[in-house]
C-alpha cells in the first residue's frame, strides 16, 4: 500500500483539541471506508481535551507526508495548566483542530502524536504535538459529524 501524499494548506488554526488514542470508539472513513481518501465521515470519541490556542502563534508543519508537528503557545501559566501538561507528556494523541475556514482536521490517527512542552521566552508554555513516520498524515473531518 502506498503512502498518502496529499497536503492541505492551513491559514490559521482557531481551536485545538487532543484525544488520547485509547478513547477513540470508532472512526469511519468516507465511501469505501478506507483511510486513503483522507476524509473522516464519523468520529465517535470521548474525553476531548481542549488546549489554549493562539492563532498567531500556532503553526502546523508538514515536512513530508510522514512527519507532522503542531506547535502553539499557552499563555495561561498556572497550577492547573502545568498539572494538565505534566499528565499528558507520556501519552499518544489524535490532534484535532479547527481552521479559520471552519474546517476540522486531525492527525495522529495511526500511531498517535506525542506532546512536549517548555517554557517560552514570552512567559508562556510552548506546546509541541509531533507525529513522526505517520502512515496517514492529515485527515479532514466532516463538520456535521463533529460539532462542539
Amino acid at each position: 500500500m502506498d503512502n498518502c501524499n496529499y497536503y492541505y494548506q492551513f491559514n490559521t488554526i482557531k481551536r485545538l483539541w487532543i484525544l488520547d488514542k485509547d478513547h477513540v470508539n470508532k472512526i469511519t472513513f468516507q465511501d469505501d471506508k478506507r483511510p486513503e481518501i483522507g476524509l473522516i465521515d464519523e468520529f465517535d470519541i470521548e474525553n476531548l481535551i481542549e488546549l489554549q490556542c493562539d492563532d498567531e502563534n500556532t503553526n502546523l508543519t508538514q515536512k513530508n507526508s510522514y512527519d507532522l508537528e503542531l506547535s502553539t503557545i499557552i499563555t495561561d501559566i498556572n497550577y492547573s495548566t502545568t498539572n494538565l501538561l505534566n499528565s499528558l507528556i507520556c501519552g499518544k494523541y489524535i490532534v484535532i483542530f479547527l481552521t479559520g475556514e471552519k474546517r476540522y482536521f486531525c492527525f495522529g490517527v495511526d500511531e498517535g502524536a506525542s506532546l512536549t512542552y517548555e517554557l517560552d521566552i514570552n512567559n508562556g508554555y510552548k506546546v509541541t504535538l509531533l507525529e513522526n513516520n505517520s502512515y496517514y498524515p492529515v485527515f479532514q473531518i466532516k463538520i456535521n459529524n463533529f460539532i462542539f
